[in-house]
């Protein structure tokens, strides 16, 4: 269990259903985050050791060993003798469950992201235990982190140092970093979900070297939506929700879509308010795309596309019919700038 008081409480089960206080571990200098047991680590067919791995918001993430001692009643009258020695307190603290000891110890320390690390969890074991035949799990962690990346962690070969392998992320403003990361069932792909209520999947395409790569994901509103709106060809549809967002759906342009099967997915949110938003509507002519929207603040806001915008969706979506006819002159919009205090979006002008 982590605490608000920087440590780690190790507590061992009765036979009477109840758990009680067998150790602390002291290290992390900030609110413990997150834990992960690894599987037991086997020699010879035997289970000597276990990983924890642990996370907080000193920006550290730490592994520790807990190496199989003994018996718990040679242990017990051993560890009375060096309760005082100076190397008792070297080898860190003893957890004592049920007939076992456990010697608990650093492992190593894995440092490389520059926010709070709110996850971390080992890679589940690549086949299923079977009779006789324990399953093997991979010496491999995600950790995620509010810097927006998530990274895997894995020993090197030769010396066993813990090193970052690989690291995948968002740089948008509206990521705000991540609140947890998880394998899929297989190791090859992983998932992140963040403040904004969105997720964001990574998927290693690669063969013989590792290739992560951004997939796409389930997407949608999180309140009730009031109001929907069709662009002007109906190449995409626009929708307001009490969840305080205005959102962009239209057909992905993907190998699947090329076939025949054209599926909606979520492509932009023009427009994350700070009020619950209860009508939209598009501006219809041509040239740029432009959007009306209320909300509860009893105020109308006009909203217009950039042209880079316009160009993404031209490519990622079916829009060339269309699209030839708002890349006209009054397009005087290049992109969109936010401040790092600011709470609105400086429009980028073409001149």
């Amino acid at each position: 269990m982590g605490g608000l008081d920087n440590k780690i409480h190790l507590y061992r089960g009765q036979r009477t259903g109840k758990f009680v206080r067998a150790c602390e571990l002291k290290g992390h200098t900030d609110w413990i985050r997150s834990l992960d047991f690894s599987l037991p680590v086997c020699t010879s067919g035997e289970a000597i050791s276990i990983l924890l791995v642990s996370s907080s918001q000193d920006k550290v993430i730490r592994i520790w060993k807990l190496a199989l001692r003994g018996s718990s009643a040679n242990t017990q009258s051993t560890y009375r003798k060096e309760v005082i020695s100076l190397a008792s307190y070297i080898e860190g603290p003893v957890l004592v469950a049920g007939s076992s000891s456990y010697q608990v110890s650093v492992e190593s320390l894995l440092i490389g992201h520059e926010d709070w690390v709110y996850s971390v969890q080992w890679e589940p074991p690549s086949t299923a235990p079977s009779d006789g035949v324990s399953c093997q799990q991979p010496s491999s962690i995600l950790s995620a982190s509010m810097d927006k990346t998530m990274m895997i962690w894995q020993p090197e070969k030769t010396t066993g140092i813990w090193m970052n392998v690989v690291t995948v992320g968002e740089l948008s403003h509206s990521a705000l970093g991540f609140y947890g990361g998880h394998w899929s069932p297989d190791g090859r792909s992983i998932l992140a979900h963040g403040y904004g209520g969105a997720f964001h999947l990574w998927r290693n395409v690669g063969v013989d070297i590792d290739n992560w790569q951004p997939q796409k994901v389930p997407s949608g509103h999180f309140a009730a939506v009031m109001d929907i709106s069709w662009s002007r060809s109906s190449d995409y549809l626009l929708s307001v929700s009490h969840d305080q967002t205005t959102r962009v759906f239209a057909p992905w342009k993907n190998v699947a879509s090329l076939m025949g099967e054209n599926s909606w997915h979520e492509v932009a949110r023009p427009q994350v308010h700070g009020h619950d938003i209860n009508c939209v509507t598009i501006i219809q002519g041509k040239g740029n795309h432009r959007f009306v929207s209320g909300a509860d603040e009893k105020v109308a806001r006009v909203f217009e596309a950039p042209l880079s915008f316009l160009k993404t969706l031209n490519h990622a979506t079916f829009q060339e019919s269309s699209f030839h006819e708002d890349l006209q002159a009054d397009v005087q919009i290049l992109g969109a700038n936010m401040s790092a205090l600011g709470l609105s979006q400086k429009p980028i002008y073409v001149n």
